[in-house]
């Protein structure tokens, strides 16, 4: 039933189709501007091709799973107008080092954040395959070594990856930030240091590159914990409020079952705290599990309809 329904979201298929055609042509683009042959721009566009369509066929999947983090299932230009801003300016950057800047600018992107990114926007599954695209399409513009590019850039962002998988509910954004600078940090002086070390030169790209991508993963995390994960801060502390109207009621018609709420939500606050929930969402729920009681001795589909009525 649901793949039904995937076939009949034209204006998502079309959105994957654009995404697709506009990869080929910037990576076709990008080969024949850098001089690249006529075998090397068929090689890449042949690689393109089959790389992300498998990106594409793992979305699908998920859209008919509908297992999206959030409520991006809903929002699939969110991770595609994404994807391709990185893209862009991702060849823009490669094209330019390749003449106008110098070489080394290229670390100046800030790959383990696009990880993290596209994981934040879709999923583990999405972000890993999505993520092992890119690196693949920004190694054929580079003429990389695709095994090194591996070693270096896409294991940097895997593992970004994997903590966004199993904390995606609270994370504790300076803590995230640490493991991910000392996993670069280690996989930069593997991949480059100990290979050929300029102490100067070197020394000063590789400051640049951490800063480009420690910078840019803090707001990519703040503004997720601030307008994805915590979005409801301020709705919860209101609704959390004594003087709030819905539990004056409930204290004044039902001061038994008004105690029972109050110590609820402590307890599952004090619970949500130990698990790393989200503590929040869980003191609310508890303040308001038997608020339906306000309109019926049966109170659990009384309790979900004033939650919608007012918006919880």
């Amino acid at each position: 039933m649901n793949e039904i329904k995937l076939k009949l979201d034209p204006v998502r298929i079309k959105l994957y189709t654009y995404i697709f055609f506009i990869t080929i042509a910037v990576i076709g683009f990008g080969s024949l501007f850098l001089g690249f042959d006529a075998a090397m721009i068929l090689q890449n566009i042949i690689t393109v091709i089959f790389s992300m369509g498998t990106a594409v066929i793992v979305i699908l999947q998920s859209d008919i799973r509908k297992d999206y983090l959030f409520d991006h299932a809903e929002h699939p230009a969110r991770l595609m107008i994404s994807y391709m801003v990185c893209l862009i300016l991702m060849a823009v950057l490669n094209i330019l080092s390749s003449g106008i800047l110098p070489n080394e600018c290229v670390s100046l992107f800030p790959y383990m954040s696009v990880a993290v990114l596209f994981t934040l926007l879709s999923n583990f599954e999405i972000g890993i395959t999505l993520y092992a695209h890119f690196i693949l399409i920004s190694s054929l513009l580079l003429r990389l070594d695709f095994g090194l590019s591996f070693m270096n850039l896409f294991l940097s962002g895997i593992i970004g990856c994997c903590i966004v998988r199993s904390a995606v509910k609270t994370f504790h954004i300076w803590q995230f930030m640490g493991i991910m600078s000392v996993q670069y940090i280690v996989l930069y002086i593997a991949y480059h240091f100990l290979d050929k070390f300029d102490t100067l030169k070197d020394g000063l790209w590789f400051a640049g590159s951490l800063v480009t991508n420690l910078t840019t993963l803090y707001l990519i995390l703040y503004l997720t914990d601030r307008k994805m994960i915590h979005k409801y801060v301020s709705k919860y502390q209101e609704i959390m409020n004594p003087e709030y109207p819905l539990l004056l009621e409930l204290k004044e018609k039902a001061k038994s079952d008004y105690y029972n709420a109050v110590h609820t939500a402590y307890l599952s606050d004090r619970v949500a705290r130990l698990l790393e929930a989200d503590c929040l969402l869980a003191k609310s729920g508890g303040y308001y599990h038997k608020i339906g009681i306000l309109r019926a001795k049966s109170h659990v589909a009384k309790s979900l309809d004033i939650g919608k009525e007012n918006q919880f």
